[in-house]
């Protein structure tokens, strides 16, 4: 059997579990009860109540408008990050520096904003999403350019 035959073999095994039903939804859910299970018994271990802590973890998050405005609004640049790196994998580039690079490109957004106070809203939102924009790619060039040099034939 030749090698690139036994490469689409194995990835169609890897991915049948994917086809069964409600594989999509029942895998994150397991995964998640047992993230919580996992962390409550380590709770228990430590000599803390888990149901009390659980709640007050809720409650802390979601107990009243402003808190969940203040989850969402910590989540939303999180996920965003996720996603470009759920992305990147896709693609076949492995990338984990995008926390980093988030970071960094609001450190340059507020530097480059600040060093222009007195220009309008408008223009101050395009230069400090520009050196937002810029800080972020230089960051990620240099390992983009060792993973995936440019190949010449």
């Amino acid at each position: 059997m030749t090698k690139g035959t036994n490469d689409y073999s194995n990835q169609i095994k890897q991915k049948a579990w994917y086809n069964l039903p409600f594989a999509s939804i029942g895998l994150p859910l397991i995964s998640i009860i047992a993230a919580i299970l996992i962390g409550a018994v380590i709770m228990i271990f430590m000599g803390y109540d888990p149901i009390k802590a659980y709640s007050a973890l809720w409650q802390g998050s979601f107990g009243n408008f402003n808190q969940t405005s203040e989850t969402i609004k910590t989540a939303i640049p999180l996920l965003l990050c996720g996603l470009g790196i759920a992305f990147s994998f896709q693609a076949g580039a492995f990338n984990i520096g995008a926390v980093g690079q988030m970071y960094l490109g609001a450190l340059a957004a507020v530097i480059v904003g600040g060093q222009f106070p007195s220009i309008p809203g408008p223009l101050h939102i395009f230069f400090g999403c520009s050196g937002r924009v810029y800080c972020r790619w230089t960051l990620g060039f240099d390992p983009r350019l060792l993973k995936n040099p440019i190949r010449r034939k």
